[in-house]
């Protein structure tokens, strides 16, 4: 069984729609909750940066992403993969 809660904190890819609809993000997962996810975003945070023409700033942005915006989460699981070709006799 798998706990996205239990990934809080950490670094997650998946498909989320405000970011890009074609492409698997990564991002950090802040917190998870009922109706969503609280996600910070190095690529948003870069874009916000720029735009202000700062470099840093005290205060990291995370947004809220509801279930319905977020087409897919991927993990790792600690089971060995093979391509076909690595199968076949």
């Amino acid at each position: 069984m798998y706990d996205l809660k239990a990934l809080e904190g950490d670094l997650i890819k998946g498909v989320f729609f405000p970011l890009d609809v074609r492409a698997i993000k990564e991002v950090r997962l802040h917190r998870v909750e009922a109706y969503g996810i609280w996600i910070e975003s190095q690529e948003i945070t870069e874009k916000l940066l720029t735009l202000t023409g700062k470099d840093a700033s005290e205060q990291t942005l995370v947004f809220f992403l509801p279930w319905s915006q977020i087409g897919l989460i991927a993990a790792a699981v600690a089971v060995p993969s093979f391509s076909e070709r690595a199968l076949r006799p």
